[in-house]
């Protein structure tokens, strides 16, 4: 059965453009500070924490897995990278990069999970994330 995977990247700098350019009335305002590392874990938790180091030291926002999906897809907009509407998407962190892979195939469910678990394994496995 014919698919198709898309593997976009995001570094530390798109990622602090992104969630800035997410509407305010959508977000908790980012410190001002340098992101330095984002942990996204949706089977565990389904928060995403983006952490900063500001001159206070380490300060830490909140989103939901989905509403920081929304940021990332948004951002592809502003950028005109074009995201299929009908894509599985999912984020891989490591640090202060984000991997979103975007899946076109009949799988679902456990099947498409397993499916991403591959592919995150083989991402880190080839050095598609720098080591964090």
């Amino acid at each position: 059965m014919p698919s198709e995977t898309r593997t976009i990247y995001f570094d530390q700098a798109d990622l602090q453009t992104a969630v800035a350019q997410y509407p305010e009335r959508d977000r908790v305002a980012p410190p001002r500070g340098r992101l330095v590392e984002v942990i996204a874990e949706p089977g565990r938790i389904d928060i995403v924490a983006l952490c900063y180091i500001t001159e206070v030291g380490r300060e830490e926002i909140y989103m939901s897995y989905a509403q920081f999906m929304d940021v990332l897809i948004r951002y592809c907009g502003s950028l005109n990278i074009p995201l299929p509407r009908r894509g599985q998407k999912h984020i891989l962190a490591n640090g202060d990069s984000i991997a979103m892979v975007v899946r076109l195939s009949q799988k679902s469910g456990d099947a498409f999970v397993e499916e991403m678990q591959k592919i995150e394994a083989i991402a880190r496995r080839e050095g598609m994330f720098a080591a964090g």
